[in-house]
């Protein structure tokens, strides 16, 4: 199965580390959902480090069912911080 990485990289599983542009595109994209969460946590005191916890025990889940393949789990935890969807701000009808 060729993830999302193998298909930017043009590389196949198993072909090693990939390429630094990757890695700093994923760097990237990790940094913007960390700050957007922690926006997010600012903005609701009431349900603060609730997305980190969600991510933490999907993590967890995920590797108690068998999911070993390290870029699964990362994509299950990048995943599971975006679930809060009625926390993320709307825009108001004028």
């Amino acid at each position: 199965m060729t993830g999302p990485r193998e298909k930017m990289s043009g590389a196949s599983e198993g072909a090693g580390p990939p390429p630094p542009q990757v890695r700093e595109l994923e760097e990237a994209y990790d940094t913007t959902l960390e700050n957007f969460m922690a926006a997010l946590d600012l903005r609701d005191v009431e349900t603060f480090g609730h997305s980190k916890t969600v991510a933490r025990y999907s993590h967890v889940l995920a590797e108690s069912c068998g999911v070993c393949d390290p870029a699964t789990l990362e994509n299950i935890r990048r995943g599971a911080s975006c679930t809060t969807r009625a926390r993320w701000p709307s825009p108001t009808p004028s």
